[in-house]
């Protein structure tokens, strides 16, 4: 079988992000959902649950 080109980057992608402890959560959802198993609607209502934020923040 064939894997999509960036899931084995996704869980690169996490482990930076949390090193640095930035939040991504756009890859973060992608990980939990490529990794975890989360549903990808779930993942997209969790994200439109967040509230809005500036980026540097």
């Amino acid at each position: 079988g064939h894997v999509a080109e960036g899931v084995a980057a996704a869980a690169a992608v996490r482990a930076l992000a949390r090193h640095h402890d930035v939040d991504m959560p756009i890859c973060d959802a992608v990980y939990r959902v490529l990794y975890d198993g989360l549903p990808p609607k779930q993942a997209v209502e969790a994200l439109l649950r967040r509230e809005p934020r500036h980026e540097r923040q």
